[in-house]
């Protein structure tokens, strides 16, 4: 580290992290708040500034689990399109691409809890299905 202090460091790579979140925040916050004449404000019954710490608060979280999740590392490695289906490590059978897979699965599966939940439980202004309306024929294509 080239004789700094470790808090240095640390403080240093916080800082410089902090300071590129706290512009996506600003830019983020604006699109979700400000009226461009598309269609209105996204978030139009919040206020902004609210927004925006919320947004950035969770980014110097994020910034903070990542910077102690750093310290587990030793070696250098990166991620390459060649490298997906390798073992992340020689004790486990981990692979990103099968992370990858179970990524894909969690959109489908998601997706279907949002669309059944959705169609169960319409709030005050639909018209609730039973709860096994996915088995209906109706459902099924032709």
């Amino acid at each position: 580290m080239l004789g700094a202090s470790s808090i240095t460091y640390w403080i240093s790579w916080f800082v410089t992290f902090a300071f590129m979140f706290a512009v996506s925040s600003v830019i983020l916050t604006a699109a979700l708040c400000v009226d461009f004449g598309v269609g209105g404000r996204m978030l139009n019954l919040s206020d902004p500034s609210i927004i925006f710490c919320c947004i950035f608060l969770y980014s110097l979280s994020l910034l903070a689990f990542i910077l102690a999740l750093s310290t587990l590392f030793s070696s250098r490695a990166g991620l390459h399109w060649s490298s997906l289906s390798k073992q992340v490590s020689s004790d486990d059978m981990l692979r990103v691409d099968m992370i990858w897979i179970v990524l894909f699965i969690d959109i489908i599966l998601y997706t279907f809890v949002a669309w059944y939940v959705d169609n169960v439980f319409p709030g005050k202004f639909g018209i609730p299905k039973p709860w096994y309306f996915p088995l209906r024929v109706s459902l099924l294509p032709p």
